[in-house]
């Protein structure tokens, strides 16, 4: 739905090549905001990606210094606070 948002915190790991790999780890489904509040992880990162996947969302997340994101429909937000994330409680099939 429009207020869930899969949501993970990032850490580079080495690779073979020259490039850094990301490895992620999933948290949940989140709601992003309740009744006009704020988003929750308020830095867009990617907006309007026709080809936005999870990996690409933590590379840019990486690579502008953000530990936690998350995808919704064809956007990547980021936030840097453990707290942040889950402001407003699980959504959907990850509520308790």
């Amino acid at each position: 739905g429009p207020n869930r948002t899969p949501i993970g915190p990032i850490t580079p790991s080495p690779s073979s090549g020259s490039a850094t790999a990301v490895r992620v780890e999933y948290l949940g489904c989140f709601r992003d905001a309740v009744n006009g509040q704020p988003r929750a992880l308020q830095t867009a990162l990617l907006t309007a990606d026709r080809t936005l996947s999870v990996q690409r969302c933590a590379e840019r997340a990486r690579t502008t210094g953000i530990t936690f994101f998350a995808l919704q429909g064809s956007n990547c937000f980021g936030g840097n606070s453990v707290g942040t994330f889950d402001t407003y409680g699980k959504a959907g099939s990850d509520a308790e």
